[in-house]
């Protein structure tokens, strides 16, 4: 008992100094939810105190939650325990989950991407290539291809899919599912437009409402369904339809080195420095192919600036030949 006692005082007393992690917080909040008399109630009490007046009392549905099921498992024990030792036990309770949803609400457990400015291309942890077009983005979480592959897509993307058969990979656009092993298509999920429209370029999905299969797609077919309701309508397509928006030409008229990098850099999801300020001021007008790599483009432009670029990873720098 004495042990136990330890154990609490010391997962209080790294609660309340703001230095307990997450586990020792639920440990705690078990504690406090414990049903049978223990050795720690006297300094439970004594710890709950300044969470007894009303004004301290976490204004939380789990407050009165906690406090009704307490009360109910104290009635069908049928012991007689005063209001005043199962009121601070909820109310110290109370705190503790007040602190774990406060936990768990600002510790960040997905990753969203978006492409601000312009189309933006992002390869994800299992090697699928996903182009958002400039406006969209993309929702996953930080736990992405461990056991599922699940994204969330708001606006208009092209994936590239790897394949792997054992963990199928999943577009999410409201209450549309698009579900595929190994392919390349496109979704559109345009906020307030009402439909999702799906494209195959390659392979074959699978386009789910809920538990309702709408259509299995297959290369050169494409779909479009709306988010409420039945309705949806399958239709053949061509890759040229499908990706019309990736081969828009990016024009730069007396445009700076700099400004330029800027939006190859939100494109591709690297980082462009430049070894001058001189070089970054360097003007160019040109017209790059839409679909061109990010090494295509670094060749036309630093063939119209007389530079050149070296690339380590993510990060591109620009310096004079």
């Amino acid at each position: 008992m004495q042990q136990e006692k330890q154990r609490f005082q010391y997962l209080w007393n790294a609660f309340n100094n703001n230095t307990a992690t997450e586990a020792e917080t639920r440990e705690l909040l078990s504690l406090l939810n414990q049903e049978e008399e223990t050795a720690i109630d006297a300094f439970m009490e004594e710890a709950a105190q300044p969470y007894l007046s009303q004004s301290a009392t976490p204004a939380l549905p789990t407050w009165q939650a906690i406090e009704q099921r307490l009360l109910q498992k104290e009635a069908a024990k049928a012991k007689s325990i005063t209001k005043k030792r199962w009121l601070w036990r909820s109310a110290a309770a109370a705190a503790v989950a007040a602190a774990v949803i406060t936990l768990l609400t600002i510790t960040p457990r997905t990753v969203t991407l978006a492409a601000d400015n312009a189309d933006r291309y992002i390869t994800l942890s299992d090697g699928s290539i996903v182009i958002l077009q400039k406006g969209s983005a993309l929702r996953f979480s930080k736990k992405f291809g461990q056991s599922q592959r699940s994204v969330q897509l708001t606006g208009q993307a092209y994936f590239d899919v790897a394949r792997n058969a054992g963990k199928p990979f999943i577009v999410q656009t409201s209450k549309v599912n698009t579900t595929v092993l190994g392919t390349t298509f496109s979704v559109t999920a345009l906020p307030n437009s009402g439909q999702v429209s799906i494209n195959v370029t390659s392979g074959k999905v699978k386009v789910e409402r809920g538990q309702q299969l709408l259509q299995v797609l297959a290369a050169s077919q494409g779909l479009e369904a709306s988010i409420e309701g039945n309705q949806f309508t399958a239709y053949t397509t061509t890759e040229e339809k499908a990706t019309s928006w990736l081969n828009a030409e990016l024009s730069f008229n007396n445009l700076t080195w700099q400004q330029i990098a800027n939006r190859l850099s939100s494109r591709f999801g690297v980082t462009i420095q430049f070894a001058t300020n001189a070089i970054a001021t360097l003007t160019v007008s040109t017209t790059l192919s839409g679909n061109a790599t990010l090494l295509q483009m670094l060749d036309i432009l630093c063939a119209a600036t007389g530079t050149t670029y070296h690339i380590n990873g993510q990060q591109v720098v620009i310096s004079k030949k």
